[in-house]
């Protein structure tokens, strides 16, 4: 009763992915179920599922974030950097959630992420950190 005229703040806040509605647990044991499963022709969701299954831009976000408290810059291109790398979602999916950008400022961002990457290995060294938290987070 206390969620009534609220379904839709429900809903947004229970889907994981964008595929499965309910809690964590919830969440866990459908990935659990689905991640070793062979591809099923009559079941094409479950490709979607699969995929599906990573880090959050959400998360990403407030993952490097909290790393990178005073320099916003810099965890805002890292943040878009990693969502590029880290998820299946498309440019412009990555651009709207950051905002204030098209999906060719995605693809300028990553490119000179790369290169900074190449050049300094403290930063190498941190993008290779936070890979493996989210990584090790989402598993």
């Amino acid at each position: 009763m206390n969620n009534i005229g609220k379904e839709k703040d429900v809903i947004e806040n229970n889907t994981k992915n964008g595929l499965v509605l309910g809690d964590d647990d919830f969440f866990q044991s459908i990935k659990d179920k689905l991640i070793n499963r062979e591809e099923d022709s009559e079941m094409p969701i479950l490709k979607d599922i699969k995929q599906g299954i990573g880090p959050t831009l959400d998360h990403i976000k407030n993952k490097v974030e909290r790393r990178l408290k005073d320099d916003k810059r810099l965890a805002r291109s890292l943040s878009i950097y990693l969502s590029r790398k880290c998820t299946q979602k498309t440019l412009n999916e990555i651009a709207a959630f950051y905002g204030n950008m098209q999906y060719t400022g995605v693809s300028q961002v990553w490119r000179r992420m790369e290169k900074r990457r190449e050049k300094d290995r403290g930063l190498g060294a941190l993008i290779t950190k936070l890979e493996a938290e989210i990584i090790k987070c989402e598993m």
